[in-house]
């Protein structure tokens, strides 16, 4: 799913570009032949890889917008400050988030523990300018890019389109050949998730970044895909839930049936984190019922 790369430039349209890592796609806007706009930065790990590449290509940052607060999307915002004087511009929650390793930990939801945010989020930091989440767009270095609300994936999850009309989708949706071989997506809300999802089927760009990791001509597909993803997850919980079970016995088998591998503790709590909304969501649509029995709160299929 993920390759080990060096990293590249690849051109999508325009002036649009992106930076291919392996891992992601970070969209790259250029103002000039030298100057450039990124959205995102990648993980803390790729740095020395987009470093290369920026090199290669003699491009200077002038500035980072963020789509969202998780690190494989603003992991190397603080090298960028300091290797070109970038401006960093984030929503009010990814700040906020990002400004304490207390906040992003509250912000993970569960994911991950406070030595972990410690260690290996990158350091602290305060955008230099205040993306307006609700504004239809921004204007950065003089270009002006549209603002996609696509909550669900996290808080303030949002997307771009540039003045190429290249539309960057974030995290709302995976590639093909990630999903393929996903045992679960990494939502906050399900609810808002489809939302976003369908709202991309509507969306006419001429071609769309992935996050994770595609450029592609339509994104319609690829979000129903996506969408079926998920709605295929529910009805294998209610499934699995056809008498009371506590949460570690449906995550248990949801694993055995989606892994068949339950050899790795981070699996195990990855998977049983991105279980959670989704039996949130079968809760707050009355598709599951609850007890509880022994200390223990049970699930089934209503």
């Amino acid at each position: 799913m993920y390759q080990n790369i060096e990293p590249y430039l690849e051109h999508v349209k325009g002036n649009t570009y992106c930076i291919v890592t392996g891992y992601s796609r970070l969209p790259v806007y250029k103002l000039d032949d030298k100057n450039i706009i990124m959205i995102d930065s990648g993980l803390p790990r790729e740095w020395e890889g987009i470093e290369r590449c920026l090199e290669k290509e003699k491009l200077f940052v002038k500035a980072v917008i963020s789509s969202h607060y998780h690190p494989d999307h603003i992991g190397n915002h603080l090298r960028l400050r300091r290797k070109f004087g970038a401006k960093l511009y984030l929503s009010p929650f990814a700040a906020a988030a990002k400004a304490d390793p207390m906040n992003m930990l509250g912000s993970m939801a569960g994911i991950t523990t406070y030595r972990q945010v410690k260690n290996h989020f990158g350091e602290v930091f305060a955008p230099d300018v205040f993306i307006d989440w609700n504004a239809p767009s921004i204007e950065v270095e003089g270009a002006v890019f549209q603002i996609l609300q696509l909550p669900g994936h996290c808080a303030e999850h949002m997307g771009f389109i540039t003045a190429d009309n290249v539309g960057y989708v974030a995290d709302t949706v995976l590639s093909k050949n990630i999903i393929e071989h996903l045992r679960s997506t990494f939502t906050t809300c399900v609810e808002l998730d489809l939302q976003s999802k369908e709202k991309l089927t509507q969306l006419q760009c001429d071609k769309y970044i992935v996050a994770h990791n595609a450029v592609c001509d339509s994104i319609r597909e690829l979000a129903l895909q996506n969408r079926d993803h998920m709605l295929g997850r529910l009805e294998l919980l209610e499934d699995i839930a056809g008498d009371y079970m506590n949460l570690d016995t449906l995550v248990a088998q949801f694993l055995e049936i989606t892994d068949n591998q339950l050899d790795s503790v981070r699996k195990v709590a990855g998977t049983r984190r991105n279980v959670i909304p989704l039996v949130d969501y079968l809760m707050d649509t009355g598709r599951f019922t609850a007890r509880v029995k022994d200390g223990y709160i049970e699930y089934k299929k209503a």
